[in-house]
């Protein structure tokens, strides 16, 4: 059964992570905006309401659909100048801490992503695509029970932090479940962004301001890290799967796991129409990640082989020994993942994240934003090809899925949940491609996963409750199977659209996050 109904319209739809977001850019499609113009706005909303799990301090990859043509949006940030092994080991550190100044490492690429969107596909004013936002920071929302759970649960990592305490623990308070939570610092920022424009975060006043904020700590990064980062965009990566061609965000992105993972299915005659068993997709999902384990990284440094896209490396892949080991169950699945389109064909599929949830806990004074702690997904083992070293992107959990089926846009969809988010991916396309659900019935469904990082091998096969039932057998050699009861984050929040045979368009979200998909229902002229 579903847990709501499927989001239906012959305009346009959005489906994100959080309801004001939906509402935010719900409201721009309707006011005659575009779907860039909607994904700005909705992208900026989340960065407010649901700033443990993105924020102007994180990174964002996105696939852009706009008359026909299939963008890769390569967003992130890499890794400080002033940063390098050497600095870990002065401090007796054998591994990057998952908070703290030695944390915040990277540069947050966010920001120059939603300004690639707004300068090429929008047809708004900044004004305009940042208001909402805004206001939301200085006038508040209503805190949901997540993101009130949230700051619970950060608070033992996070609450040594002076500046993150008084921001998300107002007076030593827990933001309760309904109550109203306000940002003036954040506020003045976004206002800060509406005058002087998108690239002043990385070239002028809000740098500064940045900069001065992290006057006095370890924090690396300086005016010369924020001055010299840059986006990469590209055409978009894809594979054949049955009648449909499924793009996927480049590495750094680990997304590109799972086209590897089509194909592999391909090789086994799994291909589109067929109903795949869990047993079936988790053991060739071992086979892609051990490609995952060993093929992603920097593009600008570990140079990513379109073979690895090809037939013959999925059939070498199907004969590798894939076997388990000890895994990490840690739990960094904090990111949101939102997308928008419309029946001409145009749409956005992007995510967006602080990494783990608020991200490293430092916040330069004044700027209301946490800074992403991505870095620490770097080793300090030299000889890995992920080692840490200046001006470096790491491997990137976030990623995203967009499809098209006779050179029409077919689907879009991604979930949050770190390592496992190609997991989930290939799940939502089963159910979509083979099984002819619809997004909502997809996502709905139980769903399994195997944990681990890129530097270990998974042990344990977690499923929710209820896809145990039944006959298929899932019990996979080498993993130890655990049940989970009820719908459970460490599955994903997903959000997916996809079009139907009459032309019209179907959104879902994800019951196990604060999401939702509306349709647009008129469309006014934009005046």
């Amino acid at each position: 059964m579903m847990s709501r109904p499927a989001a239906m319209s012959d305009l346009a739809i959005v489906s994100t992570g959080s309801i004001y977001s939906s509402i935010a850019a719900s409201k721009i499609l309707e006011s005659g905006g575009n779907v860039a113009d909607a994904s700005i706005v909705s992208s900026l909303v989340l960065s407010v309401v649901q700033n443990n799990l993105c924020g102007l301090g994180g990174d964002l990859f996105a696939l852009i659909r706009m008359k026909g043509r299939v963008i890769d949006l390569n967003a992130s940030g890499r890794s400080s100048r002033n940063i390098s092994i050497n600095e870990y080991s002065k401090r007796n550190l054998d591994k990057i801490p998952n908070y703290g100044e030695m944390a915040a490492i990277t540069v947050p690429g966010y920001i120059s992503g939603i300004d690639f969107i707004h300068r090429n596909y929008a047809s708004m004013d900044i004004l305009d695509l940042v208001k909402p936002a805004r206001d939301l920071a200085e006038n508040g929302f209503v805190v949901s029970h997540n993101y009130s759970d949230s700051i619970n649960v950060s608070e033992k990592y996070l609450g040594s932090y002076t500046n993150w305490r008084n921001i998300f623990m107002p007076s030593g308070n827990l933001p309760a479940p309904g109550s109203v939570f306000k940002q003036k610092d954040l506020g003045n920022l976004l206002s800060m962004i509406m005058e002087d424009g998108f690239e002043s975060f990385y070239n002028g006043y809000v740098a500064d301001l940045i900069l001065k904020g992290l006057e006095g700590t370890d924090v690396p990064m300086d005016s010369h890290d924020l001055a010299s980062h840059k986006i990469i965009r590209s055409e978009a990566s894809s594979v054949t799967y049955g009648d449909y061609r499924i793009y996927a965000t480049k590495p750094n992105s680990q997304a590109i796991t799972s086209l590897i993972w089509l194909n592999i299915l391909n090789e086994q005659n799994s291909g589109a129409g067929k109903d795949i068993k869990t047993k079936e997709l988790v053991e060739s999902g071992l086979a892609a990640y051990e490609a995952r384990r060993n093929i992603i990284g920097d593009p600008e440094r570990f140079s990513f082989d379109n073979y690895y896209l090809g037939n013959e490396y999925a059939r070498s892949l199907m004969d590798r020994n894939t076997s388990t080991g000890v895994d990490n169950t840690e739990d960094v699945g904090d990111t949101t993942y939102f997308c928008v389109a419309d029946t001409e064909g145009d749409a956005l599929s992007i995510i967006q994240s602080n990494y783990m949830g608020f991200g490293s806990g430092i916040i330069p004074a004044r700027t209301g934003f946490v800074l992403q702690n991505r870095g620490c997904y770097f080793t300090l083992d030299p000889s890995h090809h992920n080692c840490l070293e200046p001006e470096k992107r790491t491997f990137h959990t976030i990623g995203t899925i967009l499809g098209e089926k006779d050179k029409e846009f077919a689907l879009e969809l991604g979930c949050m949940g770190g390592d496992i988010q190609p997991q989930v991916h290939i799940q939502l396309l089963n159910g979509m491609l083979n099984r002819g659900e619809d997004p909502q019935t997809a996502i709905d469904r139980p769903r399994w996963a195997f944990p681990g990082t890129i530097y270990h091998r998974p042990s344990t096969l977690l499923v929710e409750e209820g896809l145990t039932d039944g006959s298929q057998d899932i019990n996979v050699s080498g993993l130890t199977l655990l049940t989970r009861k009820g719908k459970s984050s460490e599955f994903g929040h997903a959000q997916a659209i996809s079009t139907t045979k009459y032309g019209t368009l179907m959104g879902g979200a994800d019951p196990r996050g604060d999401g939702i998909a509306l349709p647009l229902l008129k469309r006014n002229e934009l005046h």
